[in-house]
């Protein structure tokens, strides 16, 4: 099964009808084929421009600036957070940026000289931008402050996973040392707090996670290694699992369940999908066979998974409600993923909740491709699609573009 589109394209980037399921409360930022962002709005009207090249002739704003990438939503949705690569393409000479989402203002956050974007994620306050790159051999993690404060590196290491803790001014983050002995701590942001070490023996490299007041991450633990969790407020650490393979999770939002996948031997792919209560450690089986990615919609309910398809390169997304049984597992779309969408899934437990492909109020997923099937459309030309998860309005081709976000859900980290 692969996206359907929908008529032609419509004036102004858009096709087929205005129906579009899950932008009636929610804007969608993209990448569109000029290489600059690009805003569909909560009533589904055509994309507008939210940066522009050198070469439009703007007055404001970087003289040099080439195309922009990774949109962020801040969660106000007011701004949009994002790399700026320089006029030319050079990727060792970008600055992390952010511009409200109506043109008025921009601000650069960051110069990143000889240095390679990785991710941007928002303090869930709106005031910061955690801003992870690699320099060299070596993952940095830096702090930059919408207010135009200057930039604090808050750690090092390769490799490197970091999250928000729930209200801003601390990250938790897990990095790796010499030897591959990694450490787990909650890094002060402000340089007023006290940072506070969780493990100095960290587990096998995963993204640590604060959801509903608890904190989860991986230690080491003999040939494996075993998934932590404690209070935000301090107490003693607890295990929930081991396990010989590295585990991929990520909490709903409320914290009180893990949805969980051990990875293969070859640590490509994931085998099957759990779920967990934290408060028991009971824990069941949702799903079976490979997984790519998977993430909660916002209200909890359900997951969305992301499985290898043939013909090679190909993906398919599928939505499983919680609590039914594997085989109630429905078909949603299927895509050959472009180079920056394929690598949020690949490491979608960092991107998931910073990039959410969900919209805010569960009813559609974006995700941007080529066509499975690249008879069905000559060109080779990336588009951004739209999928309905709650009726019956199917897949949609929205415009040209290589990447799309929704913002994240109010009260979300």
């Amino acid at each position: 099964m692969g996206p359907e589109r929908a008529g032609p394209p419509a004036a102004g980037g858009l096709s087929g009808p205005a129906r579009l399921v899950g932008l009636d409360r929610a804007p969608l930022a993209m990448v569109s084929e000029d290489d600059q962002l690009h805003v569909i709005g909560p009533d589904g009207r055509a994309a507008r421009a939210v940066t522009f090249s050198a070469a439009a002739g703007r007055l404001w704003g970087s003289a040099e600036r080439g195309g922009s990438t990774w949109p962020v939503w801040s969660p106000d949705r007011r701004w949009l957070g994002c790399f700026q690569v320089a006029d030319g393409g050079d990727p060792t000479a970008t600055q992390v940026a952010a511009t409200e989402v109506d043109g008025a203002e921009e601000r650069v956050l960051l110069r990143l000289d000889d240095c390679l974007p990785v991710h941007l994620q928002w303090s869930p306050d709106g005031d910061q931008v955690a801003v992870l790159v690699q320099a060299g051999e070596q993952l940095q993690l830096w702090v930059c402050a919408l207010s135009g404060a200057p930039a604090r590196l808050i750690e090092e290491g390769a490799p490197l996973f970091f999250s928000w803790a729930e209200g801003g001014g601390r990250l938790l983050v897990h990095a790796g040392g010499a030897g591959g002995v990694g450490r787990v701590a909650i890094r002060s942001t402000t340089g007023t707090g006290e940072d506070e070490p969780l493990t100095s023996h960290a587990g096998l490299f995963t993204t640590p996670h604060a959801a509903g007041g608890s904190l989860f991450w991986s230690e080491a633990d003999g040939q494996g290694a075993a998934l932590v969790t404690r209070a935000a407020a301090g107490g003693g650490p607890r295990v929930l699992l081991r396990s010989r393979r590295v585990l991929g999770f990520l909490p709903d939002p409320t914290g009180r369940r893990l949805a969980l996948s051990r990875a293969r031997e070859d640590g490509r792919i994931y085998d099957g999908l759990e779920l967990m209560m934290v408060d028991s450690g009971a824990h069941r089986l949702l799903a079976t066979g490979p997984l790519v990615a998977f993430c909660w919609t916002p209200d909890g309910n359900a997951l969305l998974l992301c499985r290898p398809l043939a013909p090679l390169g190909a993906l398919r997304w599928s939505l499983l409600r919680a609590g039914d049984p594997p085989e109630a597992e429905r078909v949603i779309g299927a895509l050959r993923p472009t180079r920056d969408q394929l690598f949020q899934l690949r490491f979608f437990e960092q991107f998931m909740r910073s990039h959410p492909p969900v919209s805010p109020d569960g009813a559609a997923l974006t995700w941007a491709g080529f066509p499975v099937d690249p008879a069905a459309r000559p060109g080779g030309r990336p588009e951004v699609y739209l999928a309905d998860l709650r009726g019956d309005a199917g897949v949609q081709a929205l415009a040209a573009g290589s990447y799309a976000v929704f913002p994240q859900a109010v009260g979300s980290t």
